[in-house]
């Protein structure tokens, strides 16, 4: 009988070596560094497509609500970086994350997928993004929608992009800055002379 005792306990305590072994395995995909990183960030930020296919597949062992915001990052993250594939393959996910939105902020950076793409100027993302119903007048935490964002950061090409698909020209952010402001504060002439044509030159833009 004792014997048989010792087995069981033999057993269990096997048992949750084994279950330990594997929540500290699978734990570490959930887990975020200083800068709020998980292991999925920094597999964008390497621009790694098949190690953020792996790591997105495992078995997270987290809460609903973290794993979609760490998936929310990382598809902000590899838009901001310009990895339109990797923001697809992201993107296609968003069905199985209750949390996730196209258009939702990135709760380190406090930007959205296309706000960041704007920043950085990568406009095969922002073509991406605007087709696959991105929303041209969602602002960014700051108040900068995606056209403040490329008018601040001085991408005209792009400005032009979002006017064609619909962008507010007068949008102000929320300190009541319209784009020539913006685009004054930044030194940015060719933005500022587009802005300063009374609306013809935008036509000309948008119309031929």
């Amino acid at each position: 009988m004792s014997y048989n005792y010792r087995s069981l306990l033999l057993l269990l305590l096997l048992f949750l070596l084994l279950l330990l072994f594997y929540y500290m395995v699978y734990s570490q995909i959930g887990h975020r560094d200083a800068h709020g990183l998980t292991a999925i960030s920094h597999a964008v930020n390497r621009g790694s497509l098949e190690v953020v296919k792996y790591l997105y597949n495992c078995d997270w062992l987290v809460e609903e609500a973290s794993k979609s915001q760490a998936i929310q990052s990382a598809f902000v993250l590899s838009s901001r970086e310009g990895f339109t594939e990797m923001s697809q393959f992201l993107l296609d996910r968003f069905d199985e994350l209750k949390y996730c939105h196209i258009d939702g902020t990135d709760h380190l950076t406090g930007e959205t997928a296309l706000t960041a793409a704007c920043l950085q100027g990568n406009k095969p993302t922002v073509h991406m993004l605007i087709a696959r119903g991105a929303a041209t007048a969602q602002p960014n935490s700051d108040g900068y929608s995606p056209f403040l964002c490329a008018v601040k950061a001085g991408f005209w090409d792009i400005t032009v992009v979002l006017l064609r698909h619909g962008a507010d020209v007068q949008h102000t952010d929320s300190f009541g800055r319209t784009a020539l402001m913006v685009a004054s504060a930044e030194g940015h002439l060719e933005l500022i002379s587009m802005l300063l044509a009374n609306g013809w030159y935008i036509c000309i833009l948008l119309y031929c």
